[in-house]
């Protein structure tokens, strides 16, 4: 059984994410999924995440991807890989640091994990970097696809579209009653 592990902050989850893990999985036999620390989040990417980690959490389980979902560990994002081994670290295209400073921190004999690079989906459109971190831009991610192409996709990411966009809906409809007609 090959055991595959998988990284990500899940910041506003998008079709991206969905692909990234549905191709970690095609790796091995079972997928864990690591959900980086708000902590971890801030100290390398020098801003806090949108969502809080219990929520992106929930997020990544939600979408019925992985066998197993845990917060990463907020002194030192190796550790997990040392204290599971999984045999293969499915990394994104542009996910950081390199692979040559993951398999330094991580490699202990006769420890030595293979690392993949999962190729991208759609940057142009799914890169939460790219969304600027406008959490009205997350309504739409899902709302281009159709019942079908997110069926396809996974049942689980239609009911994700379903939960984003009436959540977003909720304070839109509040802004949108104290706006001032001309």
């Amino acid at each position: 059984m090959k055991t595959v592990m998988a990284f990500g902050s899940f910041d506003g989850v998008h079709p991206g994410h969905h692909f990234y893990l549905m191709e970690a999985k095609k790796l091995g036999n079972r997928l864990i999924v690591v959900v980086a620390r708000d902590e971890n989040i801030k100290r390398f990417k020098g801003k806090t995440p949108i969502n809080p980690e219990q929520q992106r959490l929930q997020e990544v389980k939600a979408m019925g991807i992985a066998d197993e979902v845990l917060l990463g560990n907020p002194a030192d994002i190796f550790s997990i890989v040392k204290e599971r081994k999984p045999d293969i670290l499915a990394l994104g295209y542009d996910q950081k640091p390199s692979d040559e400073e993951v398999l330094h921190n991580v490699s202990m004999p006769p420890f030595h994990p293979s690392i993949k690079r999962v190729p991208p989906f759609r940057p142009e459109i799914y890169k939460s970097s790219k969304m600027k971190g406008n959490i009205s831009d997350c309504a739409g991610l899902w709302s281009h696809l159709s019942d079908q192409q997110v069926s396809d996709m996974g049942g689980s990411i239609l009911k994700l579209r379903r939960q984003t966009s009436k959540s977003l809906e909720r304070p839109l409809k509040k802004q949108q009653k104290h706006i001032p007609q001309p």
